[in-house]
């Protein structure tokens, strides 16, 4: 993986975009990890995956709640749908 600074990545932009596409390049600013530069296809799927995991956390926490569960049709009965 590429680790260029911030001002090297600033005047080399097309090159880090071109890196990028291909693995994650991290700027770094002070000698330490700054940002991630990542391809958005590979952004897209780490978000999705992501918010995926928080479903299953409240699924979890819910489950784990002790509180009673409720069917979808009394669900919706209860709503007035």
């Amino acid at each position: 993986m590429s680790e260029p600074s911030i001002t090297v990545a600033r005047n080399r932009l097309a090159a880090v975009v071109n890196r990028a596409r291909k693995e994650p390049v991290f700027l770094t600013g002070h000698g330490k990890r700054i940002v991630a530069v990542v391809d958005a296809d590979v952004f897209e799927k780490l978000v999705g995956a992501w918010e995926q995991l928080q479903d299953i956390r409240a699924l979890d926490e819910a489950a784990n709640s002790g509180e009673s569960s409720v069917t979808w049709d009394h669900a919706k009965s209860e709503l007035g749908l």
